[in-house]
């Protein structure tokens, strides 16, 4: 029963757009929270220590992370839920693509940053 509820759910949500939008949005939503990660830069310039906003940069890194991969798992389903050339087609594409660039714009420079160290 409830794995028939889950379905109907999911079939839904692909039906009117709902989890193109949603993936859309997370992806768009992953670029201002990966910009807070950075800022930690007028610190570093100004040569004082970051102090507690040290965890609005976690929270921002994290919510980019959270962000970007939701993007990239509700791209994906609803692509597979609508049909090519539509306009939920194209805004799942759009928010898988902008997820992928998200993940590799938060991930990519702290993979250096973790071998150097």
């Amino acid at each position: 029963m409830a794995a028939e509820h889950k379905g109907e759910t999911l079939s839904l949500l692909r039906d009117d757009g709902r989890l193109a939008g949603a993936a859309l949005a997370c992806g768009v939503i992953a670029f201002p929270l990966w910009l807070l990660s950075f800022a930690w830069v007028p610190f570093a310039v100004a040569g004082r220590e970051v102090g507690p906003f040290r965890y609005v940069i976690l929270l921002g890194e994290a919510g980019a992370l959270l962000a970007a991969i939701s993007a990239i798992g509700l791209g994906l389903a609803a692509r597979r839920g609508a049909n090519a050339g539509t306009a939920q087609h194209r805004r799942a594409s759009w928010g898988l693509v902008a997820g992928a660039v998200a993940l590799l714009l938060v991930v990519g420079p702290n993979v250096p940053a973790i071998l150097g160290a």
